[in-house]
């Protein structure tokens, strides 16, 4: 029997070349399980990264309004069909505009205001109302409750994407003083050092900040301020509301002319949030809605379905064709 010296895979070097391939296996699965935490550890971050960029899509903010669906409005040609209904926009829009000028009398005095006015609820906002109408008819008549949603520029606002904004408490006003300026009055304010401050180091950048003041569902712009008075310019709402209110800064750093909401249209929605009447939901709609000029109706079921459809394509090419070449190989 030969000794185990002499067995050429037994030998010195024959074992050094061993350990050295066992070494190099287990640093190729070492590298191997690196290689995957990585990639597992970039999938997370990437869909991490989209899900916290898309979760402010995931809600939206609408606007509770009564309605009183008069025949009138609803059908003003007296023809009751589904179709009709459906094309109605305009007269379900009127009834949506009508309520809000209820609450807003100013936003009829000058044509600019009436623009700004109209571009808090875009008149495609109804067009679910008037499909609910069309397939329930039943409902000409009665007063409802509808939740329609705001503007994709309003909506923004009020969830602090664009433009943002620094909400302060700057304590009690006292009773305003009537300025000589039409429509303008002052006040004194407790805390309007901490306004100061914030204004002084946004201008450091160049800004001119817009600088809001709001108590209870009245909200007024500052037009100047020295020894702790405020000139104000009333924007909606009642100048007596102010009077011992705990007042509520609202800082804009962009300048009105560099944004796409207006003073105006910002003074409205703080006003109708203060009187709860405006509410941030989930945004359903986004799978049910497809592609859409108007940002705060479009949705993705467009979207999902092409996927859908092209991850089924590509399922129904390749699955087949793997399973063939495996057996041409095989054979």
């Amino acid at each position: 029997m030969n000794n185990a010296q002499d067995n050429p895979f037994r030998s010195e070097k024959a074992l050094k070349r061993l350990r050295r391939r066992r070494n190099a296996d287990m640093r190729f699965q070492g590298y191997g399980i690196v290689a995957l935490g990585f990639a597992l550890f970039a999938l997370v971050f990437l869909i991490s990264a989209i899900a916290w960029k898309a979760s402010g899509a995931s809600t939206y903010h609408v606007i509770r309004v009564d309605l009183e669906l008069s025949p009138q409005t609803i059908l003003p040609e007296g023809d009751a069909s589904p179709e009709e209904i459906t094309r109605n926009i305009e007269g379900f829009y009127s009834l949506v505009r009508n309520d809000l000028l209820t609450r807003f009398p100013e936003a009829n005095e000058t044509v600019q205001s009436k623009r700004a006015f109209s571009s808090l609820i875009d008149r495609m906002a109804v067009l679910p109302l008037a499909r609910e109408v069309a397939d329930e008819p039943h409902l000409i008549g009665q007063t409802t409750s509808v939740d329609v949603p705001l503007s994709d520029d309003v909506d923004m606002f009020l969830k602090g994407a664009a433009p943002r904004a620094i909400f302060l408490r700057v304590g009690e006003a006292s009773s305003p003083m009537r300025n000589a300026e039409e429509g303008d009055f002052k006040i004194e304010v407790a805390r309007l050092n901490k306004v100061s401050a914030k204004i002084a180091a946004i201008g450091q950048h160049g800004a001119e900040p817009t600088v809001l003041l709001v108590a209870d569902t009245s909200v007024a712009r500052i037009k100047s301020m020295e020894d702790g008075n405020v000139t104000l310019q009333m924007l909606t709402g009642r100048q007596d509301q102010f009077d011992g209110a705990s007042v509520k800064a609202v800082i804009i750093p962009s300048p009105e002319d560099q944004r796409s909401v207006s003073d105006q249209q910002i003074a409205w929605a703080l006003a109708l949030k203060a009187e709860g009447v405006i509410k941030r939901v989930p945004h359903f709609s986004l799978l049910t809605h497809t592609d859409s000029t108007y940002p705060e109706l479009a949705g993705a079921l467009a979207a999902l379905v092409g996927s859908l459809l092209t991850m089924l394509v590509t399922a129904a090419v390749s699955i087949p064709m793997g399973i063939f070449a495996a057996i041409f190989l095989e054979e």
